[in-house]
């Protein structure tokens, strides 16, 4: 006789309310194994092995001793490197924004522009009905 999962949970609703939530936690658990242990090997899969050897430099690298920071010193690196990014960008922005005016000047020099309004051409009929309102829905 074949087993169907149909025939279990009708099994599993006639027991009682502690076999049910047994079963329900072992079915999470495993679902949970699974679960991480897929995420696991797609993490596997994905980021480079560490397992490769490195090169070795022939350049002697001084040693140097870790600092004591707090997190307010930490922090305050951060912003000191975020900031000098910052300023190192705006100034690139703010040169090539002065380049850029300064060549739209330099080629409007020898120009002559004039601003015109526009012509109106509609002249209003005052012999026309006037247009009764009308009632929306």
């Amino acid at each position: 006789m074949k087993f169907r999962i149909t025939d279990f949970i009708e099994q599993l609703r006639t027991k009682d309310e502690e076999t049910k939530k047994w079963w329900v936690v072992g079915a999470s658990a495993i679902s949970m194994i699974i679960i991480v242990f897929l995420w696991v090997l797609y993490l596997n899969i994905t980021l480079p092995s560490i397992d490769t050897p490195v090169s070795t430099s022939t350049i002697p690298v001084a040693t140097v001793a870790p600092k004591k920071t707090s997190p307010f010193g930490t922090f305050m690196e951060g912003w000191s490197v975020v900031s000098k990014d910052i300023r190192t960008k705006w100034k690139s922005f703010s040169d090539k924004t002065t380049e850029s005016i300064s060549g739209i000047g330099e080629g409007l020099k020898g120009s002559e522009m004039i601003i015109q309004g526009d012509v109106l051409q509609f002249t209003p009929s005052t012999s026309s009905e006037p247009v009764p309102p009308t009632k929306l829905p």
